[in-house]
């Protein structure tokens, strides 16, 4: 595989050099580890590097091998966040255990279905609240959330203000 195509992988290149095709598999010349059936354990664990996992970042990872069920509970979380959602549902919809989607979403997108979900409808609250003439309360109920306390603490911890501040704002 070509330099390029580890890099726009996600693979660091540099580190990841392999041999020409004309060269023997004698050595790597970065490393200068050796590169025959014997060393291949030795290679492997010093010379390759997993890409960095997208946690903490706010853009969702999307990258080119994310597991198309994780790709369709993103979508089902966006399309029906003003509803009740259990991690059973979501998991029910691409024949996952509960177990099984969590690590492979948190895998793929860096949080739990639950965060990602909370994200979601705080992001619309925010919207609803910047554009429509409604109350917290009205807004707190379109977006699926039953605790007004809850959706204060989590609407703060997002972004810096209370909902009624972003509210008369306007």
């Amino acid at each position: 595989m070509s330099a390029v195509a580890l890099r726009l992988c996600g693979w660091n290149a540099t580190r990841c050099a392999l041999p020409d095709k004309k060269s023997s598999l004698k050595g790597n010349y970065e490393s200068g580890h050796n590169v025959t059936p014997s060393g291949w354990g030795k290679r492997f664990a010093v010379g390759f590097r997993v890409p960095q996992s997208p946690i903490g970042s706010s853009k969702i990872f999307a990258g080119p091998t994310m597991d198309p069920r994780i790709t369709y509970v993103a979508s089902f979380i966006r399309n029906n966040y003003h509803r009740r959602l259990t991690l059973t549902e979501m998991a029910d919809t691409v024949n996952l255990s509960r177990w099984r989607l969590c690590h492979l979403f948190k895998e793929s997108m860096g949080t739990s279905p639950e965060r990602y979900l909370t994200k979601v409808r705080l992001e619309k609250a925010r919207q609803l609240l910047e554009t429509e003439f409604l109350t917290v309360k009205e807004v707190m109920n379109r977006v699926g959330m039953s605790d007004a306390s809850y959706f204060a603490r989590s609407f703060k911890s997002a972004y810096g203000v209370t909902p009624g501040k972003i509210q008369r704002r306007i």
